[in-house]
């Protein structure tokens, strides 16, 4: 019966997609004209904002204050369908945690007492003690015994000795190569769009390590002290690499061994693809800062910490929003398995939101996301719906700007980094792309993720891109599931840089007296096209 359940959503998922695929495809055909245009838009005030849904933006970024719309009772629809979400995964995520952690790892000293290999002469078999789990309450880390499994053009794949800790020659013994197989493809593209990595060890290679990560929500992780010899934490000396490293998860919520509700494991190596592609970027992106003086002196011996921690979100923004790039632009099919669904809610699949909108044609935001309900779409938590706003971003920046809009707004950034008034990545992108005012930028790329609409107004609001290669595949499917959350609160309080939508009661919005000065409103119509 679990089979025939499964089966029957999928069945329903794929006929939605067909169904929205075949209105986005009509819309596209559809000559654009008066009441012909799938959505229209109301940017005046006069007569009120007209439209099944309103957007009020506060756009006044980065300076600006948080602004009220006032009260909104008996001017909104509050019957709005919230997104459920289906037992999926296993209950207690603490069942992805080893031992193992608990002790030191026996292997380290028969490594060490083996007199281990210098740097390039790690072939196959090679091993090393490595620092790896670097957390606060050990951020030293702790130091594990690793083989060399595959050596590729340009990696290396490592792997514990230690059975508890899920190596994964013992998943599968065909993993290592063709992890190291894909990391070869996909290199020569990621070097060229981002930047090349810092090769301390001067063998071009760089050293991914495949192991259970403790934490069973990481999929992967970029240490940026694995490329210093040593560095200090909270006043102490510890040792570190000093190797170009990326770190992948083999068994965990988003790991390449997995387990599902029923306590069933299953296992695929492609599942850590996008994640290699995502850290990869993040090596680069730390390569990059190497070359600062100020940034290594903060890692090694903690000088300079007000420069460094007073950016850190900027920073974490920043390489977030690039290594989206990275993985989305090789793994479009990302947005269907994470960005998307994660999106609607931190638990949720691909199943769960087809099946929702099979059966309505809207969804409440989610109430434990402020995000869909004011708070500015441009700071950094590391929530989910983080991920996928930058995720989001970059597939907006890229439908304009090409592959060459990242580099350039790296460069941009930079160069603002460190001037006065605290400039933000964010500005960065938007100069990139050509923006003269951001208040136009955060209106197009807002409209653009909440409605994905390609035939209204030239294309404006659009997100999909259609590569002309004739299959638009995942990507698509998962772009036209895009909805805007819609609030049905009395009142929401937009910090600069944030949104919220909502349904305005017989269509007409006329924003209340209380509603305070500077917000900006669109009125959005959904047109009935043959």
């Amino acid at each position: 019966m679990r089979f025939s359940k499964h089966r029957t959503q999928m069945t329903v998922c794929i006929l939605l997609i067909i169904v929205l695929l075949a209105s986005t495809l009509n819309a596209l055909q559809t000559e654009a004209g008066p009441g012909t245009e799938p959505l229209t838009f109301d940017y005046s005030a006069e007569d009120g904002y007209q439209g099944d849904y309103i957007v009020v933006l506060n756009s006044n970024y980065p300076m600006g204050r948080r602004l009220s719309t006032g009260f909104l009772n008996k001017l909104i629809e509050t019957d709005i369908p919230v997104l459920d979400v289906g037992d999926n995964r296993v209950p207690d995520p603490n069942i992805y945690r080893s031992k193992a952690y608990q002790m030191d790892d026996p292997y380290t000293s028969k490594v060490a007492d083996g007199q281990m290999l210098e740097r390039n002469s790690w072939d196959v078999g090679s091993q090393r003690n490595f620092i790896v789990e670097r957390t606060s309450t050990s951020p030293g880390g702790k130091s594990i015994a690793f083989q060399v499994l595959a050596v590729g053009k340009f990696c290396r794949i490592w792997t514990p000795l230690n059975p508890d800790y899920y190596p994964l020659d013992e998943i599968d013994l065909t993993y290592a190569q063709k992890a190291a197989n894909e990391f070869d493809a996909q290199f020569p593209h990621t070097t060229r769009v981002f930047g090349d990595f810092l090769d301390l060890c001067e063998d071009g290679l760089v050293n991914l390590l495949f192991y259970n990560i403790d934490s069973p929500l990481i999929s992967g992780i970029t240490y940026p002290q694995d490329l210093y010899d040593q560095v200090t934490v909270r006043g102490q000396l510890a040792d570190s690499n000093a190797a170009p490293m990326i770190h992948i998860d083999t068994l965990g919520i988003a790991g390449i061994v997995r387990i599902d509700a029923r306590m069933e494991e299953s296992h695929d190596i492609t599942r850590c693809f996008p994640v290699m592609t995502h850290e990869f970027q993040h090596l680069i992106y730390e390569s990059k800062r190497y070359r600062d003086p100020d940034y290594r002196a903060y890692w090694e011996a903690q000088e300079k910490q007000s420069i460094y921690l007073s950016n850190l979100e900027n920073e974490t923004w920043m390489t977030e929003h690039l290594s989206a790039a990275a993985a989305i632009l090789r793994y479009p099919r990302i947005f269907r398995d994470d960005y998307v669904p994660y999106w609607y809610d931190r638990n949720a699949n691909y199943e769960d939101v087809c099946h929702h909108f099979s059966r309505h044609a809207e969804v409440a935001a989610n109430k434990n996301y402020m995000i869909q309900r004011g708070r500015t779409i441009y700071q950094w938590k590391g929530d989910k719906d983080d991920y996928s706003l930058v995720a989001f971003l970059a597939q907006f920046a890229y439908t304009r700007g090409g592959e060459e809009v990242f580099q350039k707004a790296w460069e941009i950034w930079d160069g603002l980094r460190d001037k006065s008034g605290k400039p933000k990545p964010v500005q960065a992108v938007a100069e990139a792309l050509g923006y003269m005012d951001f208040a136009s930028f955060h209106q197009d790329f807002v409209l653009s993720f909440l409605f994905n609409d390609a035939a209204s107004e030239g294309g404006r609001y659009r997100l999909f891109f259609d590569q002309g290669d004739g299959d638009p595949g995942q990507m698509q499917e998962a772009l036209s599931l895009l909805k805007p959350p819609i609030i049905t609160g009395n009142e929401a309080k937009i910090e600069v840089g944030g949104y919220v939508v909502f349904k305005p009661i017989g269509g007409v919005y006329v924003p209340p007296i209380t509603a305070m000065e500077g917000l900006q409103y669109v009125g959005i119509t959904v047109n009935e096209l043959d």
